[in-house]
């Protein structure tokens, strides 16, 4: 039977070798095995001397590990740390497993990731310095050309998730400042519209929600607005209940025709600028109608000015003359009739004028 203070030394050498283990340079291992992890008794608490097990509590002898010489430990039934694993946290793995997979480019944006992973770029700063240390992988410059940088992962480091390995705990005893960086308390600052505090939305009950549902800021807003102007909330028997439900199955659809500020403001400036363009072509094809008029009016009164045709005939005679216009032109000095070729004729010498 293990004594509490004996159990007590026993967890705190499992957290502390946990976190030791992924800092120690990475030289040939050495193992020492034992039978059953539970029976570590510590009796040196100097950090730079890692207590080695053995199988009776009463006979434990401490001896000197040097911290170049990572240990393995063994337990009967339970999990191997070999000390070339480095034992990531939560979100630090999940920003590993997102280079893994863009490894091929070999090129990172922190926008980029933080956009992907809903990961702040602080924490996300925080891991790669720490692959970097940990030698899982190397960085080179940044490349203001594609605004990212390239990054190269060495895949004979294992990158394992410290929550595989608990030491059958059901919940850690301790935890890195990175791992606590990771969970900031999420606070949405909104003002409750008129409409919800009519409902009986309190700010209480609404930071509760914001605890239990996943959404920014933004679709907070998003879907508050939502379910101010969707008919199956504002007409349900208890509006809160309803718009709560929905929330549940993901959140409420838009409503039909419904509209931000921000997009009516741009709907009613697309309206005015077409209607504006509008008009404006209906002047320039009435102006330009205006203009065909008159020009038709003022050629018919140079055709009735015999001295003006005259004239304009006897200077497209001094011109190069088709055969055809040759004979439109006998035909007017004969006849004083303009037939449509010579009119066509009269036409540009009328307009260019």
């Amino acid at each position: 039977m293990v004594s509490k203070k004996n159990q007590s030394n026993i967890e705190f050498f499992k957290d502390l070798f946990t976190e030791v283990i992924n800092d120690i340079p990475k030289d040939e291992p050495q193992t020492n095995s034992s039978e059953n992890i539970h029976q570590l008794t510590p009796t040196n608490t100097n950090l730079n001397q890692l207590p080695q097990t053995s199988t009776n509590l009463n006979q434990s002898t401490p001896t000197n590990t040097n911290l170049n010489q990572p240990t393995s430990i063994n337990s009967t039934g339970g999990h191997q740390l070999t000390p070339t694993t480095f034992f990531a946290t939560e979100k630090q793995m999940l920003i590993y497993n997102w280079l893994v997979k863009n490894s091929d480019k070999g090129k990172y944006n922190r926008g980029i990731l933080a956009r992907d992973l809903k990961i702040s770029g602080e924490t996300i700063k925080t891991a790669i310095l720490k692959f970097k240390k940990l030698k899982v992988l190397v960085t080179g410059l940044y490349d203001y050309g594609s605004k990212s940088i390239p990054y190269q992962i060495d895949f004979n480091r294992p990158v394992k998730s410290v929550l595989q390995y608990s030491f059958h705990q059901p919940t850690p005893t301790y935890t890195n400042s990175s791992y606590k960086t990771d969970r900031k308390i999420i606070n949405i600052n909104l003002s409750i519209s008129e409409f919800w505090k009519a409902q009986g939305l309190t700010d209480s009950k609404f930071q509760k929600w914001v605890k239990e549902f996943s959404f920014t800021q933004d679709e907070w807003e998003t879907q508050l607005s939502f379910g101010e102007y969707e008919p199956k909330v504002t007409q349900a028997d208890s509006p809160i209940k309803y718009f709560y439900r929905a929330l549940q199955k993901g959140g409420v659809t838009r409503p039909i025709g419904f509209e931000f500020p921000e997009e009516k403001r741009l709907r009613i400036q697309q309206e005015e600028n077409k209607r504006r363009e509008d008009l404006l072509r209906l002047k320039e094809e009435t102006k330009k109608k205006e203009q065909e008029l008159a020009d038709r009016e003022t050629f018919l009164m140079f055709l009735d000015d015999k001295e003006s045709v005259l004239d304009a005939v006897k200077e497209i005679e001094k011109q190069f003359m088709t055969s055809t216009i040759k004979t439109s032109v006998k035909n007017y000095n004969t006849s004083g009739k303009i037939d449509s070729r010579l009119e066509n004729k009269l036409k540009q010498i009328f307009l260019s004028s």
